[in-house]
């Protein structure tokens, strides 16, 4: 695409869709998370990813980059998961909707926190998938110390559970390492976008990695940052679960990091 060809396309959006998209602030890495999109900022990335800054592939990522005064890239990734019917989660789970239903009542527009979040840790990921009760959230036997856990549980003013995600952290030598679980009940009516966005500008390479059960595990890698971190980032989508293991390291341990990558994919894919 020419500047001249940019420029015309860029005169033909509307300039509030277009401000919007720049003021638009994601906080510090937490990609996993499956994102809500307002209409208006939808509207601005369509329209810049027609002009031709997204490549799509057969897995649905599309890399973007935002040609603008100043370079924010990153990208979304289209999966498709089954919602869980809320009957399927344990008791315990159903009853966090009660906790947040009150933190609806009582929250007052002042305050510098928002409802709608149960957070709870655990003292390892087995004892938190025991809480969820949710017999298709698959265990990892991984010879790996787990450094904490946390189960954060979503859910709207009427009490109803929206979805849960599962954290695990580990350190690995010198590398940091996460192990996410997304879960989305019935009552999540919102489209589900899984995406990053890096107002530095990173780039981002994709592979695949084919598991031992013949599984594809999509793998995202990002540049090194300012404190020389390079990051791995691995999806598999397994019926009514996103998994997404993220791992952050030093270039001397690349090679160490995606064998870990694909350890962890294989394990995750054993039936």
């Amino acid at each position: 695409m020419n500047a001249k060809k940019f420029s015309d396309a860029m005169s033909e959006l509307d300039t509030k869709y277009i401000e919007e998209a720049l003021s638009y602030n994601t906080s510090a890495r937490r990609p996993h998370r499956l994102r809500r999109v307002s209409v208006a900022l939808a509207a601005a990335i369509l329209a810049i990813l027609l002009m031709g800054a997204a490549v799509a592939n057969a897995f649905g990522t599309q890399i973007i980059e935002f040609f603008t005064s100043h370079t924010e890239s990153g990208y979304d990734l289209d999966v498709t998961i089954k919602k869980v019917p809320a009957e399927g989660l344990s008791k315990d789970v159903l009853e966090a909707g009660n906790v947040i239903e009150q933190q609806f009542e009582n929250h007052n527009v002042y305050d510098s926190w928002y409802p709608g979040e149960r957070q709870t840790a655990f003292s390892t990921r087995d004892k938190a998938c025991e809480y969820i009760g949710f017999d298709q959230l698959k265990p990892i036997d991984w010879d790996f110390e787990e450094q904490k856990t946390t189960l954060s549980i979503m859910g709207n003013e009427k009490g109803q559970i929206l979805s849960l995600n599962l954290e695990t952290a580990y350190v690995i030598n010198d590398m940091r390492v996460q192990f996410f679980s997304q879960i989305y009940t019935e009552n999540y009516d919102e489209e589900l976008i899984c995406g990053v966005r890096d107002p530095a500008g990173a780039e981002y390479e994709e592979s695949y990695y084919t598991t031992n059960s013949n599984k594809q595990c999509h793998i995202i890698n990002t540049p090194a940052r300012e404190s020389d971190y390079l990051c791995l980032d691995g999806y598999i989508v397994d019926g009514y679960i996103l998994y997404d293991l993220h791992i952050a390291y030093k270039e001397r341990d690349s090679a160490q990091a995606m064998e870990l990558m694909h350890q962890w994919a294989d394990l995750l894919s054993n039936d």
